[in-house]
């Protein structure tokens, strides 16, 4: 029994290190520029800006250079566009996946429109949550799964 662990311990090490030499050889083969060809010519990644609510000085400019433009004058003709903070309070943004129906791309989404905290959900108008989904490309998801109040149970209001 203890001889034919062995031979699958010395198995298992013999196949990673083969995988680990090919990887490496066709590595070294393909290239600098295989994986992005934008890059072919060995330059580095340039360095990009932060982008965003908090990374600006203006909540107002920030938006718009993230926020699509299109989308919004669509949602504006459904909805309210509800009030956005600049970043999160302490730096410190809550877990919106916390309320059923917000996944990662939502939260995503929500930062980006300066949506960083529970209670700012919690306190969104029925024309506020109609902008949201309607943004987000759901029209009725955020009222049908009642956002807002899952945002006032998670802070005892409710």
């Amino acid at each position: 029994m203890a001889m034919l662990v062995v031979e699958t311990l010395v198995v298992m090490i013999v196949a990673v290190g083969i995988g680990v030499g090919l990887g490496a050889l066709l590595r070294t083969a393909a290239g600098p520029g295989a994986r992005d060809p934008a890059f072919a010519d060995g330059e580095s990644v340039p360095e990009t800006e932060p982008v965003g609510p908090a990374a600006a000085a203006g909540a107002a400019e920030a938006d718009d250079a993230i926020i699509d433009p299109d989308r919004a004058a669509a949602a504006d003709q459904v909805g309210v566009r509800p009030p956005a903070l600049a970043g999160p309070r302490d730096h410190r943004p809550d877990d919106l996946r916390l309320i059923r129906g917000i996944g990662p791309q939502s939260e995503e989404r929500l930062r980006a429109l300066g949506v960083y905290h529970v209670d700012q959900i919690a306190d969104w108008s029925g024309e506020e949550m109609r902008w949201i989904g309607a943004y987000l490309g759901m029209p009725g998801r955020v009222e049908r799964e009642d956002w807002s109040g899952q945002a006032r149970r998670l802070l005892g209001e409710d």
